[in-house]
């Protein structure tokens, strides 16, 4: 009898290059950090974007929860760039390269991408979590959004079209109000 060999299967993959999650006292309580995390602790919410303009806090939100992942030992934690299609191409890619998807036959990247989902969707029931991060259209995602027994699958954008008809929790992030951002300015400043 065959003996199955798990060496080239690590036990917990952290992907990508995310920025770090503010914390201590520059970082402020929000309603949308607690919509999130009540949505990704739920399996059986696999797609949430989080919409809002330039610089509210989307992807400090993601990295966020990225980090609280992280610090709960998910299998999978994966950071993509999706600024463009190409990147979340590229960073499929490499995250299959990582998963130790066989590349041995110099397949094209589509091939790669479906055996990391089919990787994926095969894969025992466990918690991770993929993060696309600035998709500036959904359908440059259209194939792209990998499924699977515990995937998450989280998007940051600023473009609300289409998201909710595809089937995503949708979470709006707002600004802060004025005392708030003026509050926040002091504390990371050091100054009045």
């Amino acid at each position: 009898a065959a003996v199955a060999h798990h060496e080239n299967k690590p036990s917990r993959v952290i992907f990508g290059s995310r920025p770090d999650a503010v914390t201590g006292d520059r970082c402020i309580e929000r309603d949308e950090q607690k919509h999130l995390n009540a949505l990704i602790v739920n399996p059986t919410q696999h797609r949430t974007v989080l919409v809002g303009m330039r610089g509210c806090g989307k992807t400090q939100l993601a990295s966020a929860l990225a980090q609280q992942c992280e610090d709960a030992h998910w299998s999978l934690v994966a950071w993509l760039n999706a600024g463009l299609p190409e990147f979340i191409t590229s960073d499929l890619v490499e995250l299959a390269r990582e998963l130790k998807i066989d590349t041995s036959d110099q397949p094209a990247p589509e091939t790669i991408i479906r055996r990391l989902f089919t990787r994926l969707k095969s894969a025992d029931p466990s918690d991770r979590l993929i993060v696309f991060d600035n998709v500036e259209d959904i359908n440059h995602l259209m194939g792209l959004i990998p499924s699977g027994d515990g995937v998450r699958v989280v998007a940051t954008t600023t473009n609300k079209v289409g998201w909710e008809d595809q089937g995503w929790n949708s979470i709006k992030v707002g600004v802060f109000d004025r005392n708030t951002s003026i509050e926040y300015l002091l504390t990371v400043t050091k100054s009045d």
